[in-house]
């Protein structure tokens, strides 16, 4: 098929598929991503200052063009890029397969269900343009290794250049490209493995091939690859995405749980049925032992995996590249490195084109043996039951409480998913007027945060939040013992989920969280968390004592109140309610003069939206 009808045809398929996805809201870290970063109102430097700032620029783009920052217009933007990777995949599948196998894989990745996390998640983009500029480096990286007879086996250098430049955008915009050196590799290694051989046999005679002036390989190629490489892999394991500790507590909990993940990533491939989009706490359970049943399988398929990709290396390379595409673009979650997200549907959206890559040679190798009809008549199957699971995991991507259900649905004990339900009617609550309906809302969220403490007593945030919806419901003793065993979970550890100065604040010990709060400053950590925590801390505290008839008293913590806004100002200096906030502390601190400059920048902003 032609590129253009290729192109056409994929994103049909795409926009088919996530229509009933155009609709869907703000989900999940979707709030922080659009609304807490005010993408609209950020500077290019502020984007750029993001370590996924590609990302953030992308969201500019779409709003400068649709001229809007609803949520549909990421919606058409995520499905456009969607539908032009899949296309990407066309490309590189046919550079490797032919035609056929190439819109058959093509096909495949555009309607596989696990795609969804990624396209109806709006905060999926980081995916969707990570893997769209991973193959395009891939490609400018093909184009330096093939048609080396036509080109006097000369590689053709000028696309190393831009190789490295997609590389380079494709791991600022996700981690996970750190791999793209090491599928190149194996592409050199498998793909014409004779002419391979001769190019890796160059790199150790090249002085005595420079003397028969025949040059077959520029060391720069690797050299360049593999300097980007090591670089991105040190990111990813020094640095970048948040770390914890071993998962389990241990070594071999946390690697036993990696083995494990594999055969999970390879089924849900095969088998997109459970599909989840959130695996963290009890969701996805961890191993704990390399004896256990699921583990032992899963090591017995990685290793039937490995020997069929040895036995086919000369055979079949494509089946060989194949899976080990598969391997190599799951390294960086796979948890070597343990980092918070345990697992995750939208890692799958890179390895999935080393699946459609097999899938594409067996269209290919059915079509041989049983003709043209018969494959496409299995294609045609196994697209219309892809499609079909698609297009009904969307309606779960609509808004927040559909998407919470689902997951709760499918992973019962998903702490996360219980805590989020209850903050959902605990939202509600707070806006309802009825008192009996407010109370039954307040009561439906006790339920779902009693579940998530259940099954995770060390959920500290779950803890605060279930103490907040007692205060509501007027029960301050079981209020305070929830807030009381938070503050016992979260202190002493370094990087505690809710910092420990939010739980004085709740308790009324503001002297504590003023000190707590003093301390992360100083740390150079969390600086936003640790100066709002200031300005309430010192702000409360001024206000105490003032309420006591001690205005002297006050006076101190009103100044050091107003220094944590002033700073905070800088940050965000267009927020109406800092404004209003610091303006009144400058009044409480007597100066009238800074009073009066707050003042005039919140009439220039004009009248409030």
């Amino acid at each position: 098929m032609r590129r253009r009808y290729a192109l056409l045809l994929l994103l049909g398929v795409s926009f088919a598929l996530y229509a009933n996805a155009l609709e869907g809201g703000f989900i999940f870290d979707d709030h922080a991503t659009f609304r807490k970063k005010a993408v609209r109102e950020q500077s290019v430097t502020e984007l750029l200052d993001d370590y996924r700032p590609l990302r953030y620029i992308s969201y500019r783009i779409d709003e400068g063009i649709l001229g809007s920052n609803e949520p549909w217009v990421y919606h058409v933007f995520n499905t456009l890029y969607h539908g032009i990777t899949a296309f990407a995949v066309f490309l590189v599948l046919r550079r490797l397969a032919g035609g056929g196998a190439a819109l058959a894989g093509a096909l495949l990745f555009a309607a596989h269900p696990v795609q969804t996390e990624s396209v109806a998640y709006l905060s999926g983009r980081r995916d969707l343009l990570s893997t769209l500029l991973y193959l395009l480096a891939l490609l400018a990286w093909m184009s330096t290794r093939t048609s080396w007879f036509e080109v006097g086996f000369k590689p053709r250098t000028r696309w190393l250049l831009p190789a490295l430049v997609l590389f380079v955008l494709a791991f600022f915009t996700k981690e996970m490209a750190a791999s793209l050196p090491l599928v190149c590799l194996l592409f050199d290694a498998l793909i014409e493995p004779a002419r391979a051989r001769r190019r890796l046999r160059a790199t150790v005679l090249w002085p005595r091939l420079l003397a028969r002036g025949r040059r077959i390989l520029t060391p720069a190629l690797y050299a360049a690859g593999a300097a980007a490489g090591l670089a991105a892999a040190a990111y990813v394991l020094l640095g970048g995405a948040t770390r914890q500790g071993w998962h389990g507590g241990s070594w071999v909990s946390n690697y036993a749980t990696s083995a494990g993940l594999v055969s999970h990533y390879a089924l849900l491939l095969l088998f997109p049925l459970r599909l989840l989009g959130d695996h963290s706490y009890d969701a996805y359970p961890l191993s704990h032992s390399f004896v256990e049943p699921k583990v032992l399988l899963s090591l017995a398929g990685l290793a039937a995996g490995i020997w069929v990709a040895v036995r086919c290396r000369r055979r079949a390379p494509l089946v060989t590249f194949g899976l080990g595409w598969f391997l190599l673009t799951l390294l960086p979650v796979l948890q070597i490195r343990p980092f918070h997200e345990i697992a995750a549907d939208h890692y799958l959206y890179l390895p999935s084109v080393g699946f459609c890559l097999l899938a594409g040679v067996g269209f290919e190798r059915l079509r041989a043996r049983f003709g043209r009809p018969a494959a496409w008549a299995a294609l045609g199957i196994v697209l219309v039951a892809f499609s079909v699971r698609t297009v009904i995991r969307n309606r779960d991507w609509r808004d927040e409480e559909a998407f919470w259900k689902a997951t709760l649905a499918t992973a019962p004990r998903c702490a996360r998913a219980s805590l989020n339900l209850g903050s959902i009617y605990a939202g509600r609550a707070k806006a309802e007027k009825d008192p009996a309906a407010r109370s039954a809302l307040f009561n439906t969220a006790a339920h779902f945060m009693r579940r998530a403490v259940e099954i995770r007593p060390s959920y500290a945030f779950a803890r605060v939040s279930l103490g907040g919806v007692y205060r509501e419901l007027g029960d301050r003793e079981a209020a305070r013992r929830e807030w009381e065993e938070a503050l016992r979970i979260v202190e002493g550890m370094e990087w505690p989920a809710v910092h420990p100065g939010h739980i004085y604040l709740l308790l009324d010990r503001f002297d504590e969280a003023a000190a707590a709060f003093a301390e992360l400053l100083a740390s150079g950590h969390r600086q936003a968390t640790a100066l709002s925590g200031l300005l309430n801390s010192h702000k409360t505290l001024g206000n105490i004592a003032v309420a006591g008839g001690r205005r002297a008293d006050a006076l101190p913590h009103f100044r050091k109140a107003l220094e944590a806004a002033e700073r905070l100002l800088l940050t965000r200096p267009d927020d109406r309610g800092l404004l209003q906030e610091t303006a009144a502390l400058a009044r409480e601190c007597g100066d009238r003069r800074r009073e009066a400059e707050l003042r005039a920048r919140l009439r220039r902003l004009g009248p409030a939206r």
